[in-house]
């Protein structure tokens, strides 16, 4: 043994460091645009109430048609929610990221563009409860009123109430993060006086 090795010196040190890097790569924080993403696929189950709705709207007057009729029907509602399910999963997120940046671009032009749509990543990342809460408010209306045969309109102000309080939740805390970036980035308007002195 030469002088300068001790006898602690673990074998092991080199394997347990790569050990140590690969853990370190596995918990790297996630993409927000990919938490973003994933969570607005989410809003596929949405459809599952939408599929009930449907299914009670037209359960009466679709079996009162011949086979062949109903058959159509049918088959046109299957690819109806399919179509909607493609668009949902493929579509979706890059309009809202359009419509974001189009937004950006008309009330708050000074803002960088990389820090707006951040905030906005980082809202859409929370929607799944959310949507989860969305779907058994629509499932509680849809029994309350093709099942329980309750007073529509009461139903549908009960249920609306809760529902457009879940989208407030989702939507009021951006639009306050997009206001603070607005307001500490200056003046978002130019001024149309100075800008023909120009």
């Amino acid at each position: 043994m030469r002088p300068d090795e001790t006898c602690d010196e673990n074998p092991f040190r080199p394997l347990m460091i790569d050990l140590d890097r690969r853990k370190g790569a596995d918990h790297q924080p996630a993409d927000p645009r990919q938490q973003a993403h994933a969570a607005v696929r989410w809003t596929l189950v949405l459809l599952i109430p939408a599929v009930m709705n449907d299914i009670a709207l037209s359960a009466a007057w679709v079996s009162r048609l011949p086979n062949s009729a109903a058959v159509i029907v049918v088959a046109f509602h299957i690819g109806f929610f399919l179509s909607v399910a493609l668009l949902m999963w493929f579509f979706v997120f890059r309009v809202l990221e359009l419509f974001s940046e189009k937004i950006r671009a008309t009330v708050a032009a000074n803002v960088d563009p990389v820090r707006w749509q951040h905030v906005f990543y980082k809202s859409t990342g929370r929607l799944r409860l959310l949507l989860l809460f969305g779907v058994l408010l629509w499932m509680i209306w849809i029994a309350a009123i093709f099942a329980g045969r309750l007073n529509f309109l009461i139903v549908s102000v009960l249920i609306g109430i809760p529902a457009h309080i879940l989208g407030a939740v989702y939507y009021l805390p951006l639009f306050w993060q997009w206001y603070k970036l607005r307001r500490d980035s200056g003046r978002a308007f130019p001024n149309p006086a100075s800008a023909d002195r120009s």
